[in-house]
């Protein structure tokens, strides 16, 4: 991300960008920023937008080769193309064995001087196929993955710092560890920044009250409850995340990445790592990392490793038909504060 906001201060474009990767809404900056970039006085002549889903390569190939109705250079986009993943196919009706890549590939090797070319995949892209290297070779690879641990809340603070604002550490980590991405991440923030206004300062209390409450939080009251064997405070946790509309298979999953986070944890611990290195080690967010150390105190290896043994087993059982989730949830989590 780095080299393309270097291109741009610059002024020296690439001839082809490839965007990919989860996380939309640093996608949709990068790509806001080259579009800026490349057509500074907005002339709509020197912008043409492609729908990558109907739009193949050949398409692509054949706007970028066009000049400007006016002059001067342009910018083409294809907009989450579907060429690139796993699958590869061709919007039309195109021999499978067939490189449909191929006219990108022949654009590539004598790219238009006077157009800069934009391509932008939802997911991940395989970094063997020929058009990647080629991109690779003549352009930029520009990957979109949402921060992790302290990254996060930098992110935090330099947008609230933009707006005039100062975020107390707490309230900084709650909204981080309940936002999932930064298009999440963003929303809270700035619904935070209209309501505290010109109060110059963020605190927990704001934060509490306006970030939507989240399903990782209910589950570290949960996992805490289990700790103290306080079985119906967590079974409790466990009805208000149903009650809250989650999916068993998310309570499940987020459940068995808490518990074994937790016996990574004590294990790193036992060798001697503090927890900035531990948070660093697991990527995770600080917040996080700190929850993990404290329940680990709770538990010996042994049981963490049952824990999640019995978690394993409820998700065959489920996916064997020989129980629902739900129940089978349930008793995972009564076991655990018997332990």
């Amino acid at each position: 991300m780095q080299n393309l906001y270097a291109d741009i201060s610059s002024g020296q474009l690439k001839p082809v960008y490839l965007f990919f990767g989860d996380e939309a809404w640093l996608m949709d900056e990068a790509l806001q920023a080259l579009i800026q970039a490349a057509t500074p006085q907005g002339e709509e002549w020197g912008l043409e937008v492609l729908d990558g889903g109907t739009a193949g390569p050949d398409t692509a190939a054949a706007a970028a080769l066009e000049g400007s109705l006016f002059g001067g250079s342009r910018l083409v986009v294809a907009k989450n193309i579907n060429w690139l993943t796993a699958a590869g196919k061709s919007p039309g009706n195109q021999e499978e064995n067939k490189d449909i890549t191929a006219p990108l590939l022949d654009y590539l090797k004598a790219p238009n001087p006077d157009t800069c070319l934009a391509l932008t995949v939802r997911g991940s892209v395989d970094k063997r196929r020929k058009l990647v290297q080629a991109i690779q070779k003549k352009g930029r690879l520009i990957e979109c993955v949402t921060p992790k641990g302290g990254e996060r809340d930098i992110w935090l603070i330099n947008r609230f710092k933009a707006a005039g604002l100062k975020a107390d550490r707490r309230a900084i980590a709650h909204i981080s560890v309940s936002c999932a991405n930064l298009s999440q991440m963003a929303l809270e923030a700035d619904k935070l920044i209209l309501y505290c206004g010109d109060k110059g300062e963020i605190t927990l209390t704001d934060a509490l009250t306006v970030v939507a409450e989240s399903s990782l939080l209910t589950v570290f009251e949960l996992t805490d409850a289990a700790a103290a064997k306080d079985a119906a405070k967590a079974c409790a946790c466990y009805r208000h995340l149903l009650r809250q509309g989650e999916a068993e298979q998310k309570i499940f999953a987020l459940l068995a990445s808490q518990f074994r986070n937790i016996l990574l944890t004590q294990d790193l611990h036992k060798h001697g790592a503090r927890s900035a290195d531990i948070a660093r080690e697991l990527g995770l967010h600080p917040y996080v990392a700190e929850k993990c150390a404290q329940a680990s105190h709770a538990f010996s290896q042994r049981q963490l490793i049952k824990v999640l043994e019995m978690l394993l087993a409820a998700d065959i059982a489920q996916k064997s038909g020989k129980g629902e989730m739900e129940e089978l949830l349930e008793t995972v989590i009564l076991r655990i504060c018997a332990m």
